[in-house]
């Protein structure tokens, strides 16, 4: 990206690292655990990043303690904090040359990863929107676009409201769109709409208190930065600097709207307390005021610079690779692809989709399954336990696999569990009876994690 500096003394790329470093937040108040050190500090750096965007130290610190926080995590944890940390191991890679070059800006190097980072969206984007073309998602009954549209109103309604005509075409349309935005994104004369119908779906499907992928939106609207050119990002500023001068006018002028301002804030917020809203969805407090004012920022920047003017190429994509960037790309689509090869389904951005590749066969209308017996096809039914989990996954009718069935046991060695695996029952009042049951794989274990599978229909799952 070429070097553009403003009257802020922000060019794009340090805007992007002050965005990236809300995006973290943003995670960490949603699903951060308060009693985990790593997470508070990654807090800590990402509040000092944002006040500080050129810093090599701040950059490399909050990259480098997010991959330890995502190894610690996997493999089951949010689809997005793998998307984060492909970007930040670029970014981290980025920090290191700052650091060997001895360059005191981290901005020269940083901006050296943004075609990676934009082919990264883009990848993952089009391969969650791809995932969505199953049987399963299509299916009115288990459908994640229904289920994910009435989770979004529950917190007014647990009803179903919808006509059976319109649910019916929640899947159709949400598949669309999900695939025309990175498609509007790659292309030059669409970008820019790409940019607003991106904001404008992830801000429906997200603002609601009940929905669970605000941060998610925010950590899009951050990567979204990367892909505005000079004229648009001049104009996003000069939106910000508006915006800031005329809330800082009014309260001049009318000394008592602050004030008033934050008690009706307390009043909502404690009328929220008495119905039991607050304690679980303190974040939205945050996350949502964040994601609406930067969204229409952002919105109305392009609607000023031209909805469909074909932007100025800021950056090459072929030219930004080499050699680091390609390993790193690789290894994100052999993740991606993991599923439809047998690997794994946990981290593979098929969130939401009701895409199942077990058992050997995959219920995806383009993408089958990599023939072959795998140890994502080892299926176990649980037949009975006294372990709290597979005693649900046998009323449930769920499946899942030995690796799976061997995580779980080796956490409750003396859990009994009686099972059904390749034809043949296996039953023991204690598990370490079986001392393979009971044993992880350093490995295998920690890099690979499968989900749930149902036989009689794909179910929604995270």
């Amino acid at each position: 990206m070429k070097n553009l500096q403003t009257g802020f003394g922000i060019n794009p790329v340090t805007f992007y690292i002050m965005m990236w470093g809300v995006a973290h937040i943003g995670h960490f108040l949603r699903k951060g655990n308060a009693l985990d050190p790593l997470v508070w500090l990654m807090f800590l750096c990402s509040v000092l990043l944002i006040f500080k965007p050129r810093s090599i130290m701040r950059l490399f610190s909050l990259t480098f303690f997010q991959l330890i926080y995502l190894f610690k995590e996997i493999p089951f944890t949010d689809n997005h904090l793998y998307i984060m940390g492909f970007i930040n191991a670029g970014l981290l890679y980025t920090t290191l040359k700052s650091v060997y070059y001895r360059k005191a800006d981290n901005v020269e190097y940083a901006k050296q990863s943004v075609p990676y980072i934009c082919v990264v969206l883009v990848t993952v984007y089009a391969a969650a929107a791809l995932a969505k073309l199953n049987s399963g998602f299509f299916y009115i009954e288990n459908s994640c676009a229904v289920s994910m549209f009435y989770d979004s109103f529950s917190f007014i309604t647990k009803q179903a409201f919808l006509p059976g005509t319109l649910e019916a075409g929640l899947p159709f349309a949400i598949a669309i769109t999900e695939l025309s935005i990175p498609l509007m994104l790659v292309l030059r004369k669409t970008r820019h709409a790409g940019i607003i119908l991106l904001i404008l779906f992830h801000l429906a499907i997200s603002l609601s208190p009940t929905a669970t992928a605000l941060d998610f939106t925010i950590m899009l609207f951050a990567l979204s930065t990367l892909f505005m050119d000079k004229k648009l990002f001049s104009a996003l500023l000069d939106t910000i600097q508006k915006a800031r001068l005329f809330i800082k006018q009014s309260v001049q002028k009318y000394p008592l709207l602050l004030p008033v301002a934050i008690f009706l804030l307390l009043v909502f917020v404690k009328v929220l307390s008495r119905i039991g809203f607050i304690s679980y969805h303190l974040y939205w407090f945050f996350l949502a005021p964040t994601a609406l004012i930067f969204g229409g920022f952002v919105i109305k920047s392009i609607i000023s610079t031209g909805l469909f003017r074909k932007p100025k190429q800021e950056f090459s994509i072929l030219s930004g690779f080499n050699f680091t960037y390609s390993v790193l790309f690789i290894a994100l689509l052999i993740n991606t692809a993991s599923p439809y090869l047998g690997f794994k389904t946990t981290g593979t951005f098929t969130m939401y989709s009701n895409l199942q590749t077990f058992d050997g066969t995959s219920n995806h209308f383009l993408f089958k399954r990599l023939p072959g017996s795998l140890p994502m096809d080892d299926m176990v039914q649980i037949i009975e336990s006294d372990h709290h989990a597979l005693k649900k996954y046998a009323g449930n009718g769920e499946w899942l696999t030995y690796h799976e069935l061997r995580r779980i046991l080796s956490a409750r060695p003396k859990s009994s569990v009686k099972y059904s695996r390749n034809g043949e029952l296996y039953s023991y009042d204690n598990a370490d009876q079986n001392l393979e049951l009971v044993t992880l794989d350093p490995v295998w274990h920690k890099l690979i994690g499968h989900r749930l599978y149902d036989p009689d229909s794909a179910a929604c799952r995270w």
